[in-house]
């Protein structure tokens, strides 16, 4: 039997031990995972209850002050500016007792004593919540009216999507089940984004070396409904990615159901995407794309669109940062050819028998430092991350030296001080292997550019839609995620949202939203744990709790397609999942200590690791019995 009383301060631990449960399962209460007691304990919370079952806590709920800069409240006081109000808050329940009614009691004994003091509870719910919307419902709740379903979007039939990789192939298969016709504009002659290398696409250079191979398993690297060939490497070339993705929208063009209402322009170049409005007719947008003909002058088209996704990947523009590109002024004026960013480099012959320096130890820098030191004479590998131990242990050979950060430079000997004070001199070549940026300066508004070029794309909501207006999304703008199972999450709720069958915030929620994640990105930096460039980065294995957030606002979706089904199935991140990418980093380098014939390997059972097993018992199996559970498909 289930117990509801008062908590006390003897309760607290049991508190946080649930509340890092339900975390692990859902992603659930992630503000207040970092200091757990102090987030049930602190801020405004008047008074709280659990919910108790043979002496174990299973459920929390609190009441917290009425704070006027509370999204929920806010909204409240501009309907009912005199009402005495307070806020139902911290509701979480065991993930092995949800559906038995504990929410509910909690719900009704907060309610109940709100009642007996004179004010009335008001929350704060996602509306991707639905679930939880409906039990509040059921308990006498009504909405503030605050979210909307997308009525004007879901008269949308035509969809523009820039980009042929990864991203853009998820959105297209996920635009084309509900219904939707697509068209598909890529400005290189085939499908694979970045890993498309192929000598025609010569106009614009590629992060892709000559040599690379992914830093994953290709088991993190898969469509939820397309498996890799049997015989492709565990770690593929970029030729293998580039075939898997070329396939991939081959089936997409022969499918029975997709191909009439797919159209694919390579070859094209996207120069302007223009938000129109227009006295006769509802908005629309405007992209414009160049043609090309090798040899030949390109030609200008346009094409009208209902919405446009954006899935051009966070590959779009090399960067280095301005106190980097100081420190090397003088240098880049006195020998330019010199410095070059890791999108410039190709393979390691022309570096052989100099003396090069690596700026930045992300995996680009580690792999290219790594080719060169099989043909330079020295490589210095600088880092604001560096330690000497885990330095060390990254090193492929004794030309391979790990140096800190950067103090001083000098051009007239073509020497660097690092931090720590030691001198590399006569170095002939220097590699930024500083990242990129983002850059939407082709996307207008009227006159106005509303994302530009740079570190962070604003004013968009969970990392897909623009908040003014979202008839525009982005798909793919994450980096150091699973970046094929976040683009297919994102996809589904971009369809399920143009399609009508889920709805969204109003644009106050939704930026409201992003002051929040804002706050969270900086307290992370503040932390340590994360930098400037990492607003959109799942480098925390946030990306995890991201997937299965979107599949489940996905899965609230109402009616069926133009098909007369449920569309296209999310992704589901399940426990192996994790497996998977917690063994990465062994996996590969057992991988790699098979030199030649490493290609050989095509499964990690080959390498003698286990992937796949029998999914934790409870929660974890439940939800993914309910869901598209991949653990056996990859």
């Amino acid at each position: 039997m289930v117990t509801i009383r008062p908590r006390t301060a003897a309760d607290l631990d049991g508190c946080v031990d649930l509340i890092r449960l339900v975390y692990a399962h859902s992603g659930y209460l992630v503000q207040g995972t970092d200091n757990a007691k102090a987030f049930l304990s602190g801020g405004s919370i008047e008074q709280a209850w659990i919910a108790e079952h043979d002496d174990q806590i299973v459920g929390h709920v609190a009441v917290s002050k009425a704070t006027e800069d509370d999204v929920s409240v806010a909204l409240w006081r501009k309907q009912h500016p005199n009402d005495p109000i307070a806020m139902l808050e911290r509701l979480f329940v065991h993930p092995e007792k949800l559906g038995g009614g504990i929410a509910t009691q909690l719900i009704q004994t907060a309610t109940a004593r709100s009642r007996e003091s004179g004010r009335r509870l008001v929350l704060f719910a996602l509306i991707k919540d639905q679930a939880a919307i409906r039990l509040y419902e059921r308990q006498g709740w009504t909405s503030f009216d605050s979210f909307k379903t997308n009525k004007a979007t879901s008269k949308m039939f035509s969809i523009g999507v820039i980009g042929a990789g990864a991203a853009g192939l998820a959105a297209a298969k996920y635009l084309l089940a509900e219904g939707f016709e697509v068209t598909m504009l890529e400005r290189k002659g085939g499908a694979g984004g970045v890993w498309n290398t192929a000598p025609g696409n010569g106009y614009w250079p590629s992060p892709v070396y000559d040599g690379l191979e992914t830093n994953v398993p290709r088991t993190l690297m898969t469509f939820s409904d397309s498996p890799w060939p049997t015989d492709a490497s565990l770690f593929p070339t970029s030729s293998t990615v580039k075939a898997y993705l070329q396939a991939y929208l081959d089936q997409l063009k022969t499918s029975d159901c997709y191909s009439s209402n797919l159209r694919v322009e390579f070859n094209a170049e996207v120069t302007e995407v223009r938000h129109m409005t227009t006295k006769t007719k509802k908005p629309f947008w405007k992209v414009k794309f160049l043609r090309h003909h090798f040899g030949q002058t390109p030609t200008e088209w346009a094409h009208a669109f209902d919405a446009v996704v954006v899935a051009i990947g966070n590959y779009h523009k090399h960067f280095s940062p301005k106190a980097l590109l100081d420190l090397f002024s003088e240098w880049d004026q006195a020998y330019p050819e010199s410095l070059l960013h890791a999108v410039r480099y190709r393979n390691p012959d022309s570096f052989a028998g100099k003396t090069v320096l690596v700026v930045g130890n992300s995996a680009s820098g580690w792999d290219i430092s790594s080719q060169l030191a099989r043909t330079a004479q020295t490589v210095f590998v600088s880092s604001r991350r560096f330690t000497p131990q885990s330095t060390q242990q990254a090193l492929s050979a004794p030309t391979h030296v790990g140096m800190p950060g950067i103090q001083s430079v000098d051009a007239a000997t073509r020497s660097v001080t690092f931090v720590d004070g030691k001198v590399a001199s006569n170095i002939d070549n220097v590699i930024f292997c500083t990242g990129y940026a983002y850059d939407f300066e082709f996307i207008k508004q009227g006159t106005v550019t509303p994302f530009g070029a740079g570190l962070r794309v604003s004013n968009v909501y969970e990392h897909i839609f623009w908040t003014v207006d979202q008839s525009l999304a982005f798909v793919g703008l994450p980096k150091m995620s699973a970046a094929f199972n976040v683009a297919e999450a994102q996809s589904a709720v971009v369809a399920r949202l143009w399609s009508g069958r889920i709805k969204i915030w109003m644009r106050p929620m939704l930026q409201k939203w992003e002051e929040h994640a804002m706050l969270d990105f900086e307290e992370q930096m503040h932390a340590g744990r994360q930098g400037p460039s990492d607003f959109h980065s799942f480098m925390l294995a946030t990306d995890r709790n991201y997937v299965n957030r979107l599949l489940d606002w996905s899965m609230q979706a109402e009616g069926t397609t133009s098909f007369g089904d449920e569309g296209q199935p999310p992704p589901y991140w399940c426990s192996c999942i994790d497996k998977a990418r917690d063994q990465s980093k062994g996996v590969r380098n057992a991988f790699k200590a098979h030199g030649a014939t490493r290609h050989q390997y095509t499964t990690h059972q080959s390498l003698g690791f286990q992937l796949t097993g029998p999914c934790i018992d409870g929660v974890n199996k439940l939800v993914a019995e309910k869901h598209r559970c991949r653990s056996c498909f990859i």
